[in-house]
């Protein structure tokens, strides 16, 4: 008899304050000495410069072209029951699959080439989840669609499923 796996935490984007135990803040500590220690070193060798050059290399980064919309399209809730969203246009073919991000989360140790294919095993569950089909149309939508704001995100929580 199989046993019955518990749900995930991925799957609801509702935040619940849980308060890091030592180890974890250990984990915690060690995680930002290991990212600040260098650029500490290289804010006093180049100053100001330095530190503008990476708030630049930053922003720039993801930048205003449609691979960008790949982070707005992961992780930012528009639907109140569904915490990540895939993408299943013609970018993945360059981009190694990455918009097969509810997959991913699902079935995170597939490789890259044959994650689609839990896509096609399970219709039932992933032909009935929102999912974008153009990069260009949802950055476009996120810059001038009122509806979308940086300061209101939409918590999302699996009572639909539930």
């Amino acid at each position: 008899r199989e046993r019955e796996r518990p749900t995930p935490p991925h799957t609801s984007c509702s935040f619940h304050s849980q308060v890091p135990n030592m180890y974890e803040w250990m984990w915690v500590v060690i995680n930002y000495s290991i990212v600040l220690a260098p650029n500490v070193l290289l804010f006093m060798r180049y100053g100001w410069t330095f530190l503008a050059y990476m708030a630049f290399s930053s922003i720039t980064s993801v930048g205003l072209h449609p691979l960008g919309a790949r982070w707005i399209q992961e992780h930012y809730p528009i639907l109140p029951y569904q915490a990540t969203y895939s993408y299943y246009g013609w970018a993945n073919w360059i981009m190694f699959n990455v918009g097969a991000h509810n997959e991913h989360h699902d079935h995170a140790g597939i490789p890259w080439s044959r994650i689609f294919r839990v896509k096609e095993m399970a219709p039932e569950y992933y032909d009935n989840m929102h999912a974008y089909h153009s990069y260009t149309q949802l950055l476009k939508d996120f810059i001038f669609n009122p509806s979308y704001s940086l300061t209101d995100r939409r918590l999302t929580s699996m009572s639909k499923f539930e």
